[in-house]
């Protein structure tokens, strides 16, 4: 298996900014807050550049570089293109019986999960499917095992947002663990994996039933004990509360994925009698079944509503798959940034480590980032389905609970937009979107803020608010263009 290192690929030209148009009072706290930001906002319908602050300083944009990803795979693959999960088998078949191996060759479906393995068993099931004699082979070929950090092999991880990539892609590459409160006080809370056991997982439950006022915060950790992978919970939890699931990142893809279609197929009454094995196709297979995803427009929107760093580097190295029948964390990157410079001339230095924004490493600027969107929304074509894509402000997604304040209900309807926050201090939020304004017709912007780490540091709040009050200034005024 390999590791997700980290891949720069960087340009650098120089810009000059041109006239704002807006007025020129500062919106964002320029002067005052705790943070390197780049801002910018651009006219669509000219590009003309209406508002701007340090707007070519590359600063890490976290989850908004989804916004490339998403462009790049909506072109690239198609609105309506689905990808395919093939299903097959070695060996012969009889009536109930498969002598041989059932073999899975993972299409880069970033979006396959519990119901899709669960139609897929339910359908074999129906077929009259009840053994397979031989091993598991998964063969993720197109897209290798990487993983987003070397040193989660050895210390685990309380987190799902760090899961590995692979082309057979299960849940996410993640487990699900649902804790709920036992019968009485005192006892053991009711902690398993959802939903079924898997093979290989062991659960560790250290969480306790208690009163409302004792109750604790429930940590779980996944880490490795031999050749498993273990689940610790630990913590109190209410007697009255609900049911919750904590969702972790899979060390191994291989194994977790296996583990998954084994219990699934298990439940439906289909023993796979081998292992779980990684591996290529072998060459004498016979078609069992054919998965075939959501058109690529679902995959798109589940990814910039959810924020998935999966669904965004899985999708961005399927895009490079297609034309080379593999990929690398390598190519997925240089694809990128060969998109974004088809998209605009870059004016700025352009840092990129991979698809998602996950790394820290990532820098882009507000400039660039404003420029792929006017360029995007020229393109009568493909703007339409590529707005749709984004969340509505107060609508959806991360956007859900955003632009609540005073005022700020006024211009909900008229936000498309895709958030970024990385939590550890010092934290980092962006917004990058579109904002239709009464008089200028729709706007491109772009707001990243990295926080300077100190007594001073702002909270994702604070910076949340900012964004938010600074938006609705911009709506309320009118451009002297």
């Amino acid at each position: 298996m390999r590791i997700l290192y980290r891949v720069a690929v960087s340009s650098f030209f120089v810009f000059n900014m041109g006239c704002i148009a807006f007025a020129k009072p500062k919106v964002f706290q320029e002067d005052t807050l705790a943070a390197d930001q780049s801002i910018e906002v651009r006219r669509v319908k000219d590009g003309k550049v209406l508002y701007a602050t340090n707007p070519d300083s590359p600063l890490m944009p976290a989850s908004t570089l989804k916004v490339l990803t998403a462009g790049a795979v909506l072109e690239g693959l198609g609105t309506f293109r689905k990808l395919e999960t093939k299903f097959l088998h070695t060996g012969t078949r009889t009536a109930d019986r498969i002598s041989g191996d059932l073999v899975i060759v993972g299409g880069g479906d970033p979006l396959f999960v519990s119901e899709s393995l669960w139609q897929i068993a339910r359908d074999l099931h129906n077929q009259g499917l009840r053994t397979i004699t031989g091993n598991l082979i998964i063969d993720n070929q197109m897209i290798p095992v990487q993983k987003r950090d070397e040193a989660l092999q050895k210390k685990g991880t309380n987190s799902a947002y760090d899961a590995p990539l692979s082309a057979f892609v299960m849940n996410f590459n993640t487990y699900a663990v649902l804790v709920a409160p036992g019968a009485t006080l005192g006892t053991p809370a009711h902690v398993q994996l959802d939903p079924y056991p898997l093979e290989g997982v062991i659960i560790d439950n250290q969480i306790k039933t208690s009163s409302t006022k004792a109750s604790k915060k429930i940590e779980v950790y996944r880490h490795k004990q031999g050749d498993k992978e273990k689940l610790s919970a630990t913590g109190a939890v209410a007697i009255d509360a609900e049911a919750v699931k904590f969702y972790r990142a899979a060390e191994d893809p291989v194994q977790a994925a296996g583990a998954y279609v084994k219990a699934f197929f298990a439940h439906e009454g289909i023993t796979i009698q081998g292992q779980i094995v990684a591996g290529a196709q072998p060459p004498s297979t016979k078609p069992l079944m054919i998965w075939k995803s959501e058109p690529i427009s679902t995959l798109v929107r589940a990814m910039l509503a959810y924020s998935n760093n999966v669904l965004a580097d899985v999708l961005l190295q399927r895009l490079v798959a297609d034309k080379t029948g593999s990929s690398t964390p390598e190519s997925g990157v240089q694809a990128l940034h060969a998109y974004l410079q088809s998209k605009e001339p870059l004016t700025s230095r352009v840092t990129l480590h991979d698809g998602s924004g996950l790394d820290r490493g990532n820098a882009i600027s507000a400039h660039t980032l404003t420029g792929f969107l006017t360029s995007m929304a020229r393109d009568e074509l493909l703007f339409a389905d590529f707005l749709s894509l984004f969340p509505a402000a107060g609508g959806n997604g991360s956007l859900r609970n955003r632009f609540k304040g005073n005022g700020l209900k006024d211009i909900k309807a008229n936000i498309r937009a895709k958030t970024g926050t990385l939590a550890q201090s010092p934290c980092t939020a962006s917004l990058v979107g579109y904002l239709f304004h009464p008089k200028e017709g729709w706007l491109a912007f772009a707001i990243l803020q990295n926080a300077k780490a100190g007594r001073k540091e702002p909270t994702l709040d604070e910076l949340h608010q900012i964004q938010e009050t600074g938006l609705y200034k911009i709506f309320e005024q009118e451009s002297d263009i």
